[in-house]
């Protein structure tokens, strides 16, 4: 990074860890933006400054949306990492180094790449397929139906092992 100071982009689906992150980034001066599923009016209370937020929140309304609809949290949870990931690739300002949180930026990951910038993947769990099966083990365990993936729910482990 010789010659250029560190300009970092978040995109998260939320909130998780990465609203302290974007704060601290902006104190340090390292913070391009912070792309979020979040409407700024949750953001704001963050100490995020409104001019590096970027708050695209169709993706969770269309998240929100499809659960109240009965499309059940995989097919919904996908569509929004997915409508995240498009919107968000084309408003990555001018950083140098790409924080995506898994699941919400295969796209972005991709556009990053072809124009030379560094990225990194953050999963706040263990890695996905682990994930699936302490899931069907902790089910099995309790006497509980095996989890029923439905297509959405293998794109979304399949989206994620891209991003990786």
């Amino acid at each position: 990074m010789k010659g250029k100071s560190l300009q970092v982009t978040i995109i998260v689906g939320g909130v998780f860890d990465a609203f302290h992150l974007a704060e601290e980034l902006d104190k340090q001066g390292y913070l391009e933006r912070i792309i979020t599923s979040y409407p700024y009016v949750k953001v704001r209370n963050e100490h995020i400054r409104r001019e590096k937020t970027i708050s695209l929140v169709m993706p969770e309304v269309f998240f929100r949306l499809g659960l109240h609809l009965g499309f059940g949290y995989n097919i919904s949870a996908y569509f929004k990492a997915k409508l995240l990931g498009l919107l968000a690739k084309k408003r990555l300002g001018n950083c140098n180094l790409l924080f995506v949180y898994s699941g919400f930026g295969l796209e972005a990951i991709h556009f990053a790449r072809r124009h030379g910038l560094r990225t990194i993947l953050s999963r706040s769990s263990c890695h996905i397929q682990f994930q699936k099966e302490i899931m069907q083990e902790e089910c099995a365990r309790w006497g509980l139906a095996p989890l029923q993936e439905d297509i959405a729910g293998s794109d979304m482990v399949l989206r994620e092992l891209e991003e990786y």
